[in-house]
């Protein structure tokens, strides 16, 4: 990919792979849950930490 031609830094790196994770994570289903005893809200703010 990009960074492997060109170095990029750590916190751009991190903010681009948070945009895309959130990305996924937010334009999933509401019915596709993974834990449906916590309120959607708190299952996606989950997801997004886990996929970082």
């Amino acid at each position: 990919m990009i960074d492997d031609i060109k170095s990029i830094p750590v916190l751009p790196r991190l903010i681009l792979q948070a945009a895309t994770v959130g990305a996924i994570v937010y334009g999933a289903p509401a019915e596709l849950r993974m834990v449906p005893d916590l309120t959607l809200s708190i299952e996606r703010a989950l997801q997004l930490i886990g996929g970082l």
